[in-house]
């Protein structure tokens, strides 16, 4: 009776905690600033499993009463994102709403064609290595421009 106890009993515990699965946590990583009339809201929330990002997204606000600067960052953004066009799994928005210009950026790094993102951008290759994003890595770069991060 024992013989069989023991299976059962080591197969629910394995099905409640999971088998030593590592669940998905969040940091979340913010700036703000503001310098001659433009104020700049920075969130960055990177999805992680064990020490790789699964999925990283980028809010990224400007505000201003000039519409031409609010212009001028649209057509920025555009040109930076322009290169990743067709890549699936790298999704981005650049819209002015009123005064704002809200920038956002999803990468599902868990599915993206990380060698297109090479492609796209050389300067890539700091970050993504054998097809996968560290954490520490990009918490060092988010730290290095001066942006606060939680786990």
């Amino acid at each position: 009776m024992k013989k069989i106890l023991l299976p059962i009993f080591l197969i629910n515990i394995c099905l409640l905690t999971g088998c030593g699965v590592k669940e998905e946590k969040t940091m979340t990583c913010t700036k703000s600033l503001s310098q001659s009339g433009i104020k700049m809201d920075l969130t960055y929330i990177v999805n992680y499993k064990d020490e790789y990002v699964t999925n990283l997204k980028s809010i990224e606000k400007v505000t201003s009463d000039d519409n031409n600067i609010l212009e001028t960052y649209k057509k920025e953004a555009e040109s930076i994102y322009k290169p990743y066009n067709g890549i699936k799994y790298y999704d981005y928005s650049v819209e002015i709403e009123d005064d704002t210009l809200i920038s956002t950026l999803n990468i599902n790094y868990s599915k993206v064609d990380t060698d297109k993102m090479i492609k796209a951008d050389s300067s890539n290759k700091q970050i993504i290595k054998d097809g996968k994003v560290k954490l520490s890595d990009v918490e060092l770069i988010y730290k290095q421009i001066g942006l606060s991060c939680e786990k």
